[in-house]
């Protein structure tokens, strides 16, 4: 098959998987059609060369999921996020994007500093009797 043969822009589907933090905490709008549209920004340093780097993407996950999802996305939870790639150029910077297909929250529950202190010890004494 020539070069010629192939088109390099002919539907083309990219697609990527990152790993990192939230910039912020999620953001939830509709369209104008009514589609749910949860937005967030995941920044991912790179460490594998000497000078290390950081790439912010923004990430839009639609529909319901998108919508179940987003108040579990808070500012410094750790995510992957796996979809479609792709970027735009904002004020003369190339701004990363992905329409997402699959996440998953890594790490555990977010502790709320303003909870109450709950009773870890589940009914068993603090000390061992031996």
């Amino acid at each position: 098959m020539g070069s010629s043969d192939y088109d390099v822009g002919a539907n083309i589907m990219q697609t990527i998987s990152i790993a990192g933090n939230l910039t912020k905490d999620a953001e939830l709008r509709k369209t104008q059609q009514g589609a749910s549209i949860c937005s967030f920004t995941v920044a991912v340093t790179d460490r594998s060369s000497k000078v290390k780097e950081t790439y912010f993407w923004e990430v839009n996950y639609w529909g319901k999921v998108g919508e179940a999802v987003s108040p579990y996305l808070k500012k410094g939870g750790k995510v992957s996020v796996s979809g479609k790639f792709g970027w735009r150029e904002y004020n003369f910077k190339k701004i990363l994007t992905i329409n997402c297909s699959d996440l998953e929250m890594q790490g555990g529950a977010t502790i709320d500093s303003n909870a109450a202190p709950q009773n870890q010890n589940d009914g068993f004494p603090d000390e061992i009797p031996f």
